[in-house]
């Protein structure tokens, strides 16, 4: 398929301030080192089954792939000076009927409305960034490369999964699901019309739903994880209750976003002036 942001694409190059260059990949090896460090993060960091890990001959290591990756785009972060790849995001591009699957339709059922803007979403998931460029500048870069990604290539929806753990050592078991869910009803953003996503693996625990277990004690909203609040703020609508990944021991909120919802939130602008701040 054809979008605003073929493979070669340099998003962001680097600058004398930011070392770092962000791309769509092009080179296969260029792949391969992102679905290394997607492995590494994974397997290595969180013990997740990864079935279709594999030997990659090229980088003679193994390297997370699954049957996603043939048809998307890798959105990559290069840290110039040593040349590694420390962040990425693999998007499924919008595919021909025959073939059309994403990650999202493993977790949930999705209401007939999503049919009718197959054409017209891509799918964002698959984000990673490499232990020691956490918390600083690369989460920056990938979110604002993403933003940018959509709206060179011009696709009206995006979709993902917002990840959440079960635990976090600190808390009763989903009690930062709990935390999430509430402050999404709060902000009102919780889908409540035709485009609704049914959790194949509800989030259950000692067989309370999610929904009826009591809210957090105490400052609850210091719980909701950043990127819960990065889409709020971006005009993200969640398409309902969220699913559980075994594998990863997570609960995933389906989020959608509209282009111009996300106008509309400013995000656009806020691309503009990273960019000119570069």
């Amino acid at each position: 398929m054809t979008t605003g942001t073929p493979a070669g694409t340099v998003l962001f190059a680097a600058t004398d301030r930011t070392p770092f260059t962000v791309f769509v990949a092009e080179d296969p090896r260029d792949v391969e080192r992102a679905q290394a460090l997607r492995y590494d993060a994974f397997s290595t960091e969180l013990g997740a089954p990864l079935p279709g890990a594999v030997m990659s001959e090229r980088l003679g290591r193994l390297i997370d792939v699954d049957r996603f990756d043939d048809y998307s785009a890798h959105l990559l972060v290069r840290h110039d000076p040593t040349d590694e790849i420390v962040g990425c995001y693999r998007i499924i591009l919008p595919a021909p009927s025959y073939q059309r699957e994403v990650f999202t339709t493993s977790m949930f059922r999705l209401s007939p409305a999503f049919a009718a803007m197959a054409d017209d979403v891509a799918e964002w998931g698959r984000a990673t960034i490499a232990a020691a460029y956490r918390g600083g500048v690369v989460s920056m870069l990938l979110r604002i490369a993403l933003l940018a990604f959509y709206e060179r290539a011009g696709f009206r929806f995006a979709m993902g999964c917002m990840s959440v753990r079960m635990e976090d050592g600190l808390h009763p078991r989903a009690a930062l699901v709990r935390a999430a869910l509430g402050y999404l009803t709060d902000h009102g953003a919780l889908a409540d019309g035709a485009v609704r996503a049914e959790p194949i693996r509800p989030v259950v625990v000692d067989g309370v739903p999610i929904a009826d277990l009591p809210r957090p004690e105490g400052s609850a909203e210091d719980l909701v994880p950043p990127t819960i609040r990065i889409a709020v703020r971006y005009g993200g609508v969640v398409c309902g209750m969220p699913s559980y990944d075994p594998d990863f021991e997570m609960a995933d909120f389906l989020v959608l976003f509209e282009d111009e919802r996300m106008r509309r939130a400013g995000c656009l602008d806020e691309v503009r002036s990273f960019l000119a701040a570069l």
